[in-house]
């Protein structure tokens, strides 16, 4: 069985590794974001966390 395979490894090689075609890539390009540094949260993404946790709460316990 291990005949009747049609390709061979050297038909998906690509002989440029230099190119970035192909390749996933970040959506900020090569370097990124940078790194992320601490802070303190905003009023309104407290209340939409606080709210999620309150819809999540009714759908499980079925309030």
């Amino acid at each position: 069985m291990a005949d009747d395979w049609k390709y061979a490894v050297e038909d998906f090689e690509d002989g440029d590794e230099s190119t970035d075609e192909g390749r996933a890539t970040d959506v900020f390009g090569e370097g990124g974001p940078g790194d992320l540094e601490p802070g303190s949260p905003s009023f309104e993404n407290a209340v939409f966390v606080l709210v999620g946790i309150a819809i999540a709460l009714v759908v499980v316990l079925g309030i």
